[in-house]
């Protein structure tokens, strides 16, 4: 059920008078005094920050000045830095976000570097090898797939033959048409799809 906009404010004129609120017109508005202006108020003493935030940061601190990096999320880690990893991805999101606050924004840069905002391996490869080093970051391959021209290389008929063979094991299927395993297994899955389907 919807109502008409003259009802609306109708009932909207009757809860004001019921709930003794003035109308708009009818509320004055204090003048200032004479020779007054207004001024903005006075700065703010030194922002503290909050107890938790404090001890967290300073647990993170402490975490990258023994280990010499900064905690992470993920991977084989204690339960310990996957929560201070946890906490400072949530300040990295806060400060995206333009939610973080100055203060705390200094207090993270100050203890722990320009490079807080980023993932904790870039922010080991911005602090220790330096901007120029992104060229010349190793990257992680497969040995498998060291040929990269192979690797790319369009999937010929005797090669799917194979991969559809369900004698051999996928393994040998990649060291005989000198592929990786999960190109063959992917390959495997996207022929048994294709011959499954009706056009």
């Amino acid at each position: 059920m919807t109502l008409e906009p003259h009802v609306l404010r109708e009932l909207a004129l009757q809860l004001r008078e019921l709930a003794g609120v003035p109308e708009l017109g009818s509320v004055a508005l204090p003048e200032p005094p004479p020779g007054k202006t207004w001024a903005p108020p006075e700065s703010s003493p030194a922002v503290e920050l909050r107890p938790e935030f404090r001890r967290r940061l300073s647990a993170v601190a402490d975490f990258k000045a023994a280990n010499g990096r900064l905690p992470q999320t993920g991977g084989i880690i204690t339960p310990a830095e996957r929560s201070l990893g946890v906490w400072l991805l949530r300040q990295r999101r806060r400060d995206q976000a333009g939610r973080l606050p100055e203060p705390e924004q200094d207090a993270l840069a100050g203890a722990l570097g320009p490079a807080w905002m980023l993932p904790p391996g870039a922010a080991w490869w911005a602090e220790n090898s330096g901007a120029e080093a992104d060229e010349s970051r190793p990257r992680r391959r497969n040995r498998a797939t060291a040929d990269d021209e192979r690797h790319r290389a369009p999937w010929s008929p005797e090669e799917e033959a194979l991969v559809l063979n369900e004698d051999l094991s996928l393994a040998e299927i990649a060291a005989k048409i000198g592929r990786t395993h999960a190109a063959v297994r992917n390959r495997r899955q996207i022929l048994r799809s294709a011959s499954r389907r009706t056009w």
